[in-house]
Formats: structure tokens, C-alpha cells, sequence
């Protein structure tokens, strides 16, 4: 029984359960269960304390394969030549969403071969420009009202379009696509 379980049962239990998160999730139940036992002053050690906390691997989202990054796409085109650019800037230059969000129109070279950003850690960048973005960039811009954001923000005028409207706007996509946990994210690892 937990009830009454010692150092060597619930090592023995853990034991049982495969992968880190698992066990670490189940020595925090365990944990806590002493703890109200302590509190209840039915016991008065918690041996779940000196269970070890196992490291746990990084969660790197999955890339999307050829098929699933087409129909990203096409659903992007499915709703407008913003969100369609959008999403190939986002696969194209594998920028994060805040850095794709503040992007301005001066960013991108006169020649349309660079944007230049301010990377995490304050560091300055130059990406390559693919000639399919280029061209779809180009072709963006001459429609565009906005003379300063290339994702100009659609409630607020003269500002760029915000981080969590981005997000949503992606997660759309996605969900047109038919794409469960597809986010901005997941556009950088493909």
C-alpha cells in the first residue's frame, strides 16, 4: 500500500514506469501524498523525498514532412495573400514569431536578397532571402497599405500585427490543414 509504503517500495514502484517525465510525474504525486499524510499526522517522514528526479529530454517540436507543409500552404493561400506570405516567411527564413510579427519593409535589403534582424540574445542577423520569397515578398509589398510593417496589425493602424494575432492567424492555418499541434514553432524546425 502507498499507505504505508517505504523508501525501497516506492523505488521499486517507480521502477515500473517507464520514461523520465513519467516517473518524475509520478515521485510529485508521491510527494504530495506524503506531504498530507505528514499533515494529517498519520506518518511523520515522507520517504517519496529521497526518490531521485530523473532528467528530462527537451521537447524539440517535430518538422513537418512535404505533404504536410503543402497543405499548410495551400490552406494559407485559402485565406489571402497576407496569411500566405506569411506563413512562406516563416518556413523560408525560420525566424520566430516576434522577430516575423516586428518585421519591417526597411528590414529586407533594396536588392530584396537579405532581412536583416535582431536575433534573441540582442544579436544581429542576415538571412538569405529564397527567389520564391522574394518574388512573393515583392508582389506583397505592392499591395500592402502599410509603408512600414510588412504585417501590419489589422485593429490598430500604424502598428505591426501582435505576437498572439500571429499565433492564432498560424494556428488557423493549421487547423485548416488539418494539423493538431501546428504553431509558429513547428514552421522554424521545418
Amino acid at each position: 500500500s502507498v499507505f504505508w509504503a517505504t523508501l525501497r517500495d516506492l523505488r521499486a514502484l517507480q521502477s515500473t514506469i517507464t520514461g523520465a517525465r513519467n516517473r518524475n510525474n509520478t515521485r510529485q504525486a508521491l510527494c504530495g501524498w506524503g506531504d498530507f499524510l505528514i499533515y494529517k499526522e498519520v506518518r511523520d517522514y515522507n520517504p517519496a523525498k529521497e526518490l531521485e528526479r530523473l532528467r528530462e529530454p527537451r521537447n524539440i517540436p517535430k518538422p513537418l514532412d512535404m505533404d504536410e507543409a503543402n497543405r499548410v500552404l495551400r490552406a494559407a493561400r485559402a485565406l489571402g495573400q497576407e496569411t500566405y506570405v506569411l506563413m512562406l516567411v516563416l518556413f523560408y527564413t525560420a525566424l520566430r514569431r516576434g522577430n516575423v510579427a516586428r518585421l519591417e519593409w526597411r528590414d529586407i535589403s533594396p536588392d530584396w536578397k537579405w532581412i536583416a534582424i535582431q536575433a534573441k540574445g540582442r544579436k544581429d542577423h542576415r538571412i538569405s532571402v529564397h527567389p520564391f520569397l522574394r518574388m512573393k515578398l515583392e508582389a506583397w509589398k505592392a499591395v500592402s497599405k502599410d509603408p512600414q510593417w510588412v504585417f501590419p496589425s489589422s485593429r490598430f493602424p500604424g502598428r505591426h500585427i501582435s505576437e498572439g494575432t500571429l499565433y492564432q492567424r498560424v494556428r488557423e492555418v493549421g487547423n485548416l490543414a488539418g494539423l493538431k499541434h501546428f504553431h509558429p514553432h513547428v514552421c522554424r524546425h521545418t
